[in-house]
Formats: structure tokens, sequence, C-alpha cells
């Protein structure tokens, strides 16, 4: 639930700021965070 939550809220900054998508460093986090829990 933790990682979904954590997804939502990166992907609606990114959304927010109209950032370019990066998608290396999204599975960076998300593979750090898996490795975390």
């Amino acid at each position: 639930m933790a990682l979904c939550g954590k997804l939502l809220k990166v992907l609606h900054a990114v959304c927010t700021k109209h950032q370019a998508f990066d998608a290396k460093r999204m599975m960076q986090d998300i593979f750090g965070l898996e490795t975390a829990a």
C-alpha cells in the first residue's frame, strides 16, 4: 500500500510540475523502495 501511495505522489508531482518524464529515475526509485520494503 505504501509503495502505491508513493508512486501516486511521484506521478502527481510530475504531472503538476509538467516536468519531462524521467523513466530511468522513476524505475530506480521503485526498485529502491522494493528493496527497502
